[in-house]
C-alpha cells in the first residue's frame, strides 16, 4: 500500500514539474536563463528531490507486519506428553510440538494410511495416549454410505516406526494384542502385547 502511495505522489511531482517545463518552451535551454529568471522552477525541482527521498527513506515495515493467526494446537491441552515433547491428535494425524530456544515448533509426525471410500475421526475421548512405552492413536474408519465404523489402532516407540495393531492373537490360552510393522502385507505379527484384564 505504502509502495503505491510512493509511486502517485512521485508521479504527481513529475507531473508538475513537466508541466512548468513544457510552459517554457520557447527557451530550449531549461537550465540556462530560464530557471535562473524564474525562481519558482528551482522550488519545484528542489521541492520534487525533497519528497523523493522523504518518501524514500520512510520506513514501512510496520505497514508490512502481517499478524500471523496462533496455532490451532496452542489453545489445546495436549493429549499427551512425553518428556518435554507435547502431543496432539486431529484429523487423523498426530502433531508432535518441541521447544526450540524458547519457541515450540510443531511438526506432524503420523498420518493415518488413507482407505478407499471412507473417512477417519479419532476413536474415543482418550484417542492418543502414551503408555509409558508406546504412543497409541486410536481411530475409528468410517466407510461411506455404510455408517459403521471399523476400529484401527497404531503405535510408536520412537515416533519414527509404526506398527497397526492386526487383531487378537492366544499364546499358551492368554490373548494378546498383535502388532505388524505399518505397510507390511505379512499375516504375522511383529510384536504382541499380552492384555491384562481390568479387575
Amino acid at each position: 500500500m505504502m509502495v503505491y502511495i510512493h509511486l502517485l505522489a512521485i508521479g504527481t511531482y513529475a507531473k508538475l514539474l513537466y508541466s512548468a517545463v513544457q510552459s517554457e518552451s520557447s527557451e530550449m535551454n531549461i537550465f540556462g536563463n530560464t530557471v535562473a529568471n524564474r525562481p519558482y522552477l528551482w522550488r519545484l525541482i528542489v521541492l520534487f528531490l525533497l519528497m523523493t527521498q522523504l518518501l524514500g527513506c520512510r520506513d514501512d515495515s510496520q505497514d508490512e507486519l502481517v499478524t500471523k493467526p496462533a496455532p490451532w494446537w496452542s489453545t489445546q491441552e495436549p493429549d499427551a506428553r512425553v518428556g518435554m515433547d507435547e502431543f496432539y491428535g486431529a484429523d487423523c494425524a498426530i502433531t508432535r510440538v518441541s521447544s526450540h530456544n524458547g519457541a515450540p515448533a510443531a511438526e506432524v509426525i503420523f498420518k493415518v494410511p488413507y482407505q478407499l471410500l471412507s473417512s477417519c475421526k479419532e476413536s474415543g475421548t482418550e484417542a492418543l495416549v502414551f503408555d509409558g512405552e508406546y504412543l497409541i492413536f486410536s481411530i475409528c474408519h468410517m466407510r461411506i454410505g455404510a455408517g459403521s465404523c471399523v476400529n484401527a489402532r497404531f503405535r510408536t516407540a520412537d515416533f519414527v516406526h509404526w506398527q497397526e495393531e492386526i487383531g487378537i492373537t492366544w499364546i499358551k490360552g492368554e490373548q494378546y494384542e498383535a502388532w505388524r510393522r505399518l505397510g507390511s502385507t505379512s499375516t504375522k505379527a511383529d510384536a504382541v502385547k499380552k492384555i491384562i484384564k481390568r479387575q
